[in-house]
């Protein structure tokens, strides 16, 4: 974990940076996918063929991963 300045004023807060690897020792992880504007991004994300973005690296080793997501999120990936 790292703890990164925050460069903007004013610095009311120091931001901390998780790696894949601290996140996938968690032993829940969620992701909160909330709009439309989400969609698109969201179907990458759950297409296994194209495996670049950086969501794509959380996959708990002993934990769970859960998905929140909204139907305008959700876009095409649900059943019609």
């Amino acid at each position: 974990m790292t703890a990164v300045p925050h460069e903007t004023p004013p610095p009311l807060v120091a931001l901390v940076t998780l790696t894949p690897l601290a996140i996938n020792g968690a032993r829940q992880v969620v992701f909160l996918v909330s709009g439309a504007s989400q969609a698109k991004r969201l179907a990458e994300i759950l297409e296994i063929s194209s495996p670049s973005l950086p969501a794509q690296m959380i996959q708990p080793k002993q934990g769970e991963l859960l998905w929140l997501i909204d139907k305008s999120a959700a876009g095409s990936i649900l059943p019609r």
